[in-house]
């Protein structure tokens, strides 16, 4: 390179935030480091002001008046169902008040425990105890109890999350389970967030194709709701429960029936009315508490659409059959313990405003989103567009400050992260080549300051290829934002066309241009086959090299074969397993396989041979030392891991010779078999 500039992130202050990212990848929680590292949330201080914050975000209530549930028949769990569920739990998720991590049970149920039958046994019993029996106040108030954390908004106030008793989350996840299916017939048509596998992008799809070819006088509203969770009357939802589900009424009835205390640091907050945040089965109580008030609104009102993600709302229809659903709603949500939040609920006239919404905030069309993705032509949310980069430049400052190699690994896993593929699927990105060059820019700056190296235009396209073709997973956004949304749309084709009519003019769109780089017959049975994908790309990069000297186009062909070595991209870079690379070793590895620059031109000092700006002489100089040290790194693995499965082993054979400077894997100095060596 030009300017080497050593790389001193390795002898820098780390930040608390980017130790905890660090230490998560180290542990193998890769999913909870990028949570982390993409989220600009913060966690509120254990003061008396959040404290105060979070008792108004709770409101009190006098549970004596709660319905009490007809006592059911007894609940049965099998022990595989038990341990399933106990391994579906998160194993870096906290404990509640009893102090019990989801942890320390995998570890018991591990088939290496001599005592894994005798301890399911008895966690059986006591889980059927639970479900069906009254618990003693005293445990009652641990075991349905919660340790409350918060994390400030960007507005000042927080947002709560329980954290319950590891048994009560068991239970309820099991219980969500066998309600699901007969809970989703009932959700399907109006409620998309429990049950329903795609509803976020069900719903964007379903909105999106509304607003491409509205009718006339049509009105897009969405509604909010001042903290829903916390305000939904027990009493409401407690009813349906016991008529929809009375089988599990018991365990309801002891979970929200009455008071249990939310400990926040040394003080203690009372919980008396709503869904605990943090619940498994608090999506389904909250679907079940506002199903009476809107599954109707459609056809009552003649609505175009009426589709629910939780508490966010979203209804379409002529205006003045959307101001009366409003008033319906806002009226009837008083009843079961709602306030509309017209402040931040918005409203938008796709033709002309004839309307007037007092308090609403009116919007217009290209700033409709929802649930975080944008609907209208990507060249006209320039807000939205802002907002991507803004959380992007708090990757990067992220990305500098742990190790290049946690750093390089994170990056390539943010382009999967949910909520980034939640916008190619559900958005026209992949049209809007000027923000996928952005983002392309971005990422490609963001890469070489990573690994240090100089990236030109051959290097940087040769990273986009998959792994097994030679490059680093870094996809093309246009190709994976195209691939991803037609996977989704043509998934829940069905399901969108239950809620509004399949004339889909961006699905026309995507499938021009899907076409466009593969054969016809492979539109639909490949959609997502790497073969077809790239096939395009690789043909370009084949036309680039073909005018570079003879050593790139070798490079291409050694690295795109299917033996070549690709492995280490996706092993986990952590210190406890002894995987992290330094940020040298990196440079140099990524550098040899992009065939980058990495070395100025000199003159080996051991045999007097040109070295070029590859620096590939090392791995073919007769003076190297770095096989030696790779073999004896491997060597010496290799005997720990077999003297930890106790079979004996020893490190450097003795009884070599070793004439010749040969290493120890030389002749026998005593004979072997019939006298030789």
């Amino acid at each position: 390179m030009e300017n080497y500039v050593p790389d001193v992130r390795a002898t820098s202050n780390f930040s608390h935030k980017c130790k905890i990212i660090s230490k998560k990848i180290d542990q193998g929680d890769v999913c909870g480091a990028l949570k982390l590292a993409s989220s600009n949330d913060k966690l509120a201080p254990f003061d008396e002001h959040t404290f105060t914050l979070l008792k108004e975000l709770h409101p009190q209530a006098f549970p004596e008046d709660l319905p009490i549930p007809i006592k059911p028949n007894l609940i049965e769990i099998g022990k595989e169902e038990l341990i399933k569920t106990i391994l579906s739990f998160n194993k870096n998720s906290a404990g509640g008040i009893d102090g019990f991590r989801p942890s320390y049970f995998q570890f018991l149920i591990n088939p290496k425990n001599p005592h894994k039958d005798t301890f399911v046994n008895s966690l059986v019993i006591l889980s059927e105890n639970i479900l069906n029996n009254d618990l003693p106040s005293q445990i009652h108030q641990i075991l349905f109890g919660a340790r409350l954390i918060a994390f400030t908004k960007p507005d000042g106030g927080v947002r709560p999350i329980a954290i319950g008793s590891f048994f009560r989350r068991l239970l309820a996840k099991i219980i969500v389970e066998r309600i699901k299916p007969d809970a989703s017939k009932m959700f399907q048509t109006y409620q998309l967030g429990f049950g329903t596998k795609g509803g976020c992008e069900i719903a964007a799809h379903s909105l999106r194709i509304y607003i491409e070819d509205p009718p006339p006088d049509a009105v897009v509203c969405k509604l909010d709701f001042k903290n829903a969770f916390n305000s939904l009357s027990r009493k409401t939802f407690l009813n349906i429960f016991y008529e929809k589900f009375p089988v599990y009424a018991r365990f309801i009835e002891q979970s929200y029936g009455c008071r249990t205390p939310l400990k926040f640091g040394e003080y203690t907050i009372p919980s008396d009315e709503g869904i605990q945040q943090g619940d498994p089965l608090g999506p389904l109580i909250f679907s079940l508490g506002i199903h009476n008030l809107v599954h109707c609104l459609k056809s009552s009102f003649n609505l175009d659409l009426n589709i629910w993600y939780l508490d966010d709302g979203t209804i379409c229809g002529p205006s003045k059959n959307i101001l009366a659903a409003i008033d319906y709603i806002e009226k009837n949500s008083l009843n079961i313990g709602l306030t509309l939040n017209k402040s931040k609920s918005e409203i938008c006239f796709l033709n002309s405003n004839t309307l007037k919404v007092q308090g609403f905030k009116i919007i217009k069309k290209s700033e409709i989103n929802l649930l975080g993705s944008p609907l209208s032509s990507f060249s006209n949310c320039e807000v939205f567009v802002e907002k991507f980069f803004e959380g992007l430049s708090g990757l990067e400052t992220i990305l500098n400050e742990i190790p290049s190699h946690q750093s390089f690994f994170l990056l390539k896993k943010y382009l999967f992260l949910p909520k980034i593929v939640h916008i190619y699927r559900s958005s026209s990105f992949f049209l809007n080549n000027e923000i996928i060059n952005r983002v392309h820019e971005f990422f490609r700056s963001l890469l070489e300051n990573i690994l240090n190296i100089k990236l030109e235009d051959f290097n940087w396209g040769f990273s986009q290829l998959p792994s097994k073709m030679g490059g680093l997973d870094l996809y093309p956004l246009n190709l994976l934002s195209l691939s991803s949304f037609l996977a989704s749309r043509l998934m829940n084709n069905a399901m969108i066309s239950s809620f509004i009519s399949p004339k889909d003019n961006l699905l026309n769109s995507a499938l021009t241009a899907w076409t466009s780089l593969a054969p016809p017959e492979a539109v639909l049975p490949t959609i997502l086959t790497h073969q077809s994908l790239f096939e395009p790309l690789i043909k370009k990069f084949f036309k680039i090299i073909s005018s570079n000297p003879p050593l790139e186009y070798i490079q291409l062909l050694q690295n795109a074969d299917c033996t070549s070595g690709y492995e280490w991209l996706e092993a986990l870079p952590s210190r406890n397993l002894g995987n992290l690379l330094s940020d040298e070793q990196l440079r140099v590895a990524i550098g040899h396989r992009l065939g980058c620059n990495i070395v100025q031109p000199h003159t080996c000092i051991k045999c007097k041979t040109l070295v070029d700006s590859k620096g590939r002489h090392g791995l073919n100089c007769i003076y190297s030392q770095g096989r030696h040290a790779r073999h004896a790194a491997i060597n010496l693995a290799i005997s720990r891991s077999l003297t930890r499965a106790r079979i004996l082993n020893i490190l450097e054979p003795t009884n070599l010779s070793l004439d010749g400077g040969l290493r120890p894997d030389g002749l026998t100095s005593v004979p072997w078999f019939l006298g030789n060596p």
